[in-house]
């Protein structure tokens, strides 16, 4: 006899975190440790109901902790997808332009106009300029009745948007309009009578031109899905908000038109019943077959019949022709025109194809206390102990409540950081801690003022603070968030190399330059290859390209956009020179008069004593600085020792030295050589104190705002409308424009001015430019840095005007051709000065 099927029953303690699994543990533990002492371990025993009823309370804790993960990170509003750093698959699978194919994809899409469109890559010739890898023409073919100022509008929006998409050390040489190779359409189709002869026609003369010039159709995303595609191949490359290009469709272009294949075109316009005869024609010649595409730079055009005359499809109905009007014909043929061309521009709607998680908001934070769930006789619950209680009563029921108190702060706290999920996995800047309390409150325990502390909240905080190590935690999450997108931010290159920021505002940067990281982690993962807009404004945000800035962040520069590195000292009417320049200048001067270690005024210890620090000094504006500092003479002249702003961001190097014979303090300096000189007078010791903390913390300020770099493409460089650049005594060479970078750093900040944190920055670009690629690098000095910006920003100003002046632009390109190449003759590429 066989076996009944049944279920089985699931036992209650089979969980590891039931009730009865916690209650087995708890006294498993209570007989481990205190075995001998107690002797009695049945349901009356009183440590066997508080037992019980923590258990019940941690199963509570751990229900609320199985919450959906959406559910966890729903506010009110639901969840802030933004907040989270959680974005769109829109966003995060598809990739720029990168293949050919990728990039007629894309300016299909952004350009509704077109109605194909091709990109051939420019091979290099003879050493031709115009002819180098990299460069690219870009061949349009639009509707043949667009006018020619239309025309010439379409072809400026093409440019531009290759401008702003284009890719590292690539460029567009020409832009043009394929050359159209006109055929007439010859046919005798028989139709129904119910449909108007011009309606018909026109259908058919319309589907028959997209057929023939080859228009890519734009597919519809939810259908897409429907037919099995996944979200990740429907946002693989591209991403084309219009609508879904094919791959095959666009790859499949042949060398001849196949006649046959407007038979499908007529036969689906509704009214049609049969179709006698078909051919297109050309100068006279009919074509029955196939009709060959032409050239690479030519494509096959349907000519639409202008006048009557020209009309050669004749539409027959009940064995007579049916009569049509030129004037209805081509009306409803722009109608069918402008119907097409407007559904290319419309956004597809991205909402039925994906539902992101909606969480159900929850009140994670709601206590309840364990005490209100012990038997009244306890007189620990909300009902209390009666006044006519005996003393040691009252007394025994308030040393119970007191124990218990501390198993429901933890479990309240246990709470409040269940609550604060949605914060831990946030990119706000504003948390400030990682862990998270709750203080209790008389409607939760009665009774609790007696207990609690007045202040329960900084005494909590307080506690918490010396366990919170927040910085390191807070990154470690962030480190999480990163990983979802396959990135890392290590950035070794503040920890190791650490000029500006003591240990914990060390760690306050890394945690912010992660949070900017994952904030622009779309951008930063999918442009990474990107170029510079050079059509863009100078200095714009747009000019940066994407290798620029991702290497700027994982430096941990400042400046990780496109704008001047000089400009931070300009600013502050400050110039900068070489140490030994700085000498030479102010020999002699007040300034350099350095005091002689062996004198018997700078033996006396208690005359001369480092500068404490003074911490509010990092919170004051550049202008309140400046104030405190006073007449410092370095700043007072205007003129910056590189020495003095490399070794000034150490508060160890000032010393007040305060003169028998006078009442004022003087302000010194010790450099790395062990040398003294003054920085200026101060009336008092707190003045001296100030001025010195001020003017270190402006000059971390100088070195901060100078970091960066430029990347300039060779290819951006070539010559225009002419073989080589004029009054260069040295031709750059054929291997100087192809996929070359310049990369220029500044020299004289103190971390670009470290030997290995410029490896680690030369090694940082290495790893993050793409591998065909060849960058070169360059350590420029602060005077070089000027020149060099001073002709890049007129270059730039020339650079985005369209169409370009050649006879302006060459001659400043040749320029920046021959400052690299003097700087790489001096100390050869990559060299530091």
């Amino acid at each position: 006899m066989s076996e009944g099927l049944f279920i089985k029953r699931q036992r209650a303690d089979e969980r590891t975190d039931s009730f009865a699994s916690l209650r087995r543990e708890g006294i498993e533990l209570a007989q481990q440790f205190s075995g001998e002492l107690w002797t009695d371990y049945n349901l009356h025993d009183p440590g066997v109901t508080i037992l019980e009823q923590l258990a019940y309370a941690i199963t509570e804790l751990i229900y609320r902790a199985d919450f959906p993960v959406a559910d966890l990170l729903s506010g009110e509003d639901g969840i802030d997808y933004a907040r989270q750093a959680l974005y769109a698959p829109e966003l995060i699978f598809p990739c720029r332009p990168t293949t050919l194919l990728d990039y007629r994809k894309a300016i299909l899409n952004a350009v509704s106009e077109l109605d194909n469109c091709w990109l051939l890559p420019i091979r290099q010739t003879d050493g031709d300029v115009d002819h180098i890898p990299g460069l690219y023409k870009i061949l349009l073919k639009l509707d043949q009745d667009m006018p020619e100022a239309q025309r010439a509008t379409v072809l400026n929006k093409v440019r531009r948007w290759y401008q702003r998409h284009r890719n590292l050390c690539e460029d567009l040489a020409e832009i043009s309009f394929a050359k159209e190779v006109d055929y007439e359409l010859c046919a005798r189709v028989e139709v129904g009578s119910a449909q108007r002869p011009e309606d018909v026609l026109a259908e058919i003369y319309f589907n028959c031109a997209r057929r023939i010039a080859g228009s890519v159709a734009l597919h519809d995303y939810a259908q897409a899905q429907a037919e099995g595609l996944s979200l990740e191949e429907i946002f693989s490359g591209p991403f084309t908000n219009n609508g879904l290009l094919m791959d095959d469709e666009l790859a499949g272009e042949c060398e001849e038109f196949l006649v046959s294949t407007l038979y499908a075109a007529i036969n689906k316009v509704e009214g049609v019943d049969h179709i006698s005869t078909l051919h297109l024609e050309r100068d006279g010649v009919a074509h029955y077959d196939s009709v060959a595409c032409g050239s690479q730079e030519s494509t096959l055009n349907l000519r639409i019949p202008q006048r009557l005359s020209e009309i050669k499809v004749v539409l027959i109905a009940n064995g007579r022709i049916m009569p049509v009007t030129i004037e209805a014909l081509k009306v409803r043929i722009d109608e069918l025109n402008f119907r097409y061309y407007s559904s290319r521009s419309s956004p597809q709607e991205l909402s039925t194809l994906y539902t992101p998680p909606k969480g159900n908001p929850q009140q994670f934070a709601d206590y309840y206390s364990i005490q209100n769930q012990f038997p009244v006789s306890y007189g620990i619950g909300s009902y209390g102990i009666p006044e006519s209680a005996p003393a040691d009563i009252k007394a025994r029921a308030k040393q119970l409540k007191a124990y218990l108190l501390i198993f429901e702060q933890i479990m309240a706290n246990y709470l409040a950081n269940l609550n604060a999920i949605p914060s831990l996995f946030s990119i706000d800047k504003e948390q400030h801690s990682s862990y998270s309390f709750m203080a209790l409150s008389d409607q939760q325990i009665n009774g609790l003022k007696e207990l609690y502390p007045d202040n329960p909240g900084e005494i909590l905080a307080g506690i918490l603070a010396d366990f919170d190590d927040h910085h390191e935690r807070r990154s470690r999450l962030l480190d999480y968030l990163l990983a979802l997108y396959g990135e890392s931010f290590a950035q070794h290159s503040l920890r190791h190399f650490n000029y500006y920021f003591n240990p914990q505002e060390v760690e306050e940067r890394i945690v912010e330059n992660k949070i900017d990281y994952l904030k622009s982690v779309v951008d930063l993962g999918r442009d990474r290859a990107a170029a510079g807009d050079c059509g863009a404004d100078t200095w714009s945000e747009r000019a940066v390209s994407g290798l620029q800035r991702r290497v700027g962040l994982l430096l941990g520069f400042q400046q990780s956009s496109t704008c001047s590195l000089v400009a931070g000292l300009l600013n502050e009417g400050l110039k900068l020179a070489r140490h030994q320049t700085y000498e030479h200048l102010k020999t002699g001067s007040h300034e350099l008069e350095f005091i002689e270690l062996d004198t018997t005024e700078i033996a006396d210890k208690e005359r001369l004593f480092n500068v404490p620090l003074w911490e509010a000094a990092k919170a004051l504006p550049v202008e309140e600085l400046r104030e405190h500092i006073g007449d410092a003479i370095p700043l007072k002249s205007n003129l910056l020792s590189d020495r003095l702003l490399r070794q000034g961001i150490y508060i160890d190097r000032y010393q007040l030295f305060n003169q028998a014979s006078r009442r004022d303090y003087q302000l010194c300096f010790q450099s790395a050589e062990n040398q003294y000189w003054t920085l200026g007078c101060y009336p008092d010791k707190e003045s001296g104190i100030r001025a010195a903390n001020c003017l270190r913390h402006l000059l971390v300020h100088l070195n901060s705002v100078c970091e960066g770099l430029h990347l300039l493409e060779h290819i951006l460089l070539r010559p225009f409308d002419c073989a080589s650049h004029g009054g260069l005594r040295q031709s750059p060479g054929d291997d100087f424009y192809p996929f070359r970078i310049s990369v220029l750093f500044p020299a004289w900040t103190a971390r670009c001015h470290d030997p290995q944190f410029r490896l680690l920055a030369e090694e940082t670009v290495h790893l993050n430019t793409p591998s065909h690629i060849h960058a070169e690098f360059y350590w420029l000095d602060f005077h070089e840095m000027y020149e060099f910006e001073s002709l890049y920003e007129k270059w730039l100003s020339l650079k985005c005007k369209s169409p370009a002046d050649a006879a302006a632009l060459n001659p400043l390109s040749g320029s920046l051709i021959k400052f690299l190449q003097d700087k790489r003759k001096m100390r050869g590429v990559g060299a530091s000065p």
